[in-house]
Parts: C-alpha cells; structure tokens; sequence
C-alpha cells in the first residue's frame, strides 16, 4: 500500500462521517450518476496537495471508476438493496447475514477502486490545500460524466468540499 492509498482511505472515512455528507454523496450517486468514489477523490487530491487534476488525470478516473462500478460495485449494490427489501421486518437471520457479508464485500470493492483511484496520480504533490481546486476536479469530473451545471449537483458536491475542507475553512 502506497502513502498515497494510505492517506485517500482515511480521509474518505472522515469526510463522509461528516453532518451531511452521507445524504450529499448518496444523492450525487443516485440522482446524479456520479461515483462517490470520485467525489471524494476530487476533493482527496485538493486536499493533499496535488491541485488542478490533469484532463488525461479526469479521463482515467472516469474509465477506472465506469469499468469497477459496472461490473463490481453496481452489482453488489444491488444484490445487498435486494437482500434488504427481502428482510423487512426482520432484521436477524440467514439473509440478514448474507445481507452483512454482501455488504462488507462491497465496502472491500470500494476500498480497492479508492486503491487504484490513488495509483493515478503519478506526480509528487506540489500545491497548498485548496477547496477552489477539489471544485475545478468536481467541475472537471462532473462535465466528464455530462452533467449539467445544476444547482442542486453544486449543493451536494459543496457539501463535500466543506467537509474535506473543514478544518481549513471553506475557501481552503
């Protein structure tokens, strides 16, 4: 595991666990299409000092980030919601297990795609923290997907930025 792998884990965790930004990424992911995943690590990159991302950077986050959803983390996700509807009232039993040991491999594959989201940057970084440059990589990433400049979508992704950026301020 890399430095870069090492600090992208932990910084996902804590920003997530942050007043609101579980309902802001969830609604990025499920009325915007965006990869939480990528989210974060727009935001990560900022963060840690690797600034502006490259085109080519947003370009290879995209294809890693499309090619692991579709065919690891969309179908996990969807067998544990299936489980879930099939559990109802009960909470306890063999498919509320199945249901947790789904959903800890799925926390596994995303783990693994932060893994290789980290791997990208093949630079040594070299800028300030800044909240303006994790909203270029969200504008960069976010026209990549082709995603309208919706207010709603900046609601949510400044949400995040806020929270990765808490303890800076929120112009970082």
């Amino acid at each position: 595991m890399t430095s870069k792998t090492a600090e992208f884990w932990p910084f996902s965790l804590e920003t997530y666990r942050r007043p609101g930004v579980e309902a802001a990424c969830l609604a990025l992911q499920d009325d915007h299409g965006a990869d939480v995943n990528c989210v974060l690590f727009c935001c990560w990159a900022a963060r840690a000092g690797f600034g502006v991302l490259t085109d080519t950077e947003v370009g290879a986050l995209n294809a890693l980030s499309a090619d692991w959803n579709t065919t690891v983390v969309v179908p996990l996700r969807e067998v544990r919601r299936a489980l879930k509807a099939r559990i109802g009232a009960a909470p306890e039993g063999p498919v509320a297990a199945l249901r947790q040991a789904v959903k800890d491999v799925e926390l596994e594959a995303e783990w693994q795609e932060q893994r290789m989201l980290a791997e990208l940057l093949n630079r040594a970084p070299d800028a300030p923290p800044s909240a303006e440059d994790a909203r270029r990589n969200l504008t960069a990433y976010f026209k990549r997907l082709g995603l309208p400049d919706d207010p709603a979508l900046w609601r949510h992704a400044d949400t995040v930025v806020d929270a990765a950026f808490h303890d800076l301020g929120a112009k970082g």
